[in-house]
């Protein structure tokens, strides 16, 4: 009886976890750099809505996040080649950390 019950369960937690590997699987490298630049691009667009603040630093960030929503809408795919060829880890912190060092580099 014990172990019909352990294969039971045994058998209900493979049919569970395994569709579970395949969806999250399914995902590009493309993709995920895509989604990464995408949310990037929001949040600076998020931060350059503060332009109207009173605070000159906070109005100096918003426009330089301004800056950097625009760099990267206008050179996103290009980004996400470069990114490819160097064999970056398409996880959010990495793809982060060259879409900041591409944008100070080009901004000066």
């Amino acid at each position: 009886m014990k172990r019909t019950a352990f294969l039971i369960i045994l058998l209900a937690l493979g049919l569970t976890v395994i569709p579970a590997l395949w969806v999250r699987g399914d995902s590009s490298p493309d993709d995920s750099y895509r989604d990464c630049v995408d949310k990037r691009i929001e949040n600076c667009e998020r931060k350059a809505s503060y332009s109207d603040c009173s605070g000159s630093h906070v109005r100096d960030c918003a426009e330089t996040a301004r800056k950097e929503a625009a760099f990267l809408k206008a050179n996103k795919e290009k980004l996400i080649r470069e990114m490819k060829a160097d064999g970056v880890e398409p996880v959010e912190y990495k793809v982060n950390y060259r879409l900041i060092r591409a944008f100070s580099e080009n901004s000066d």
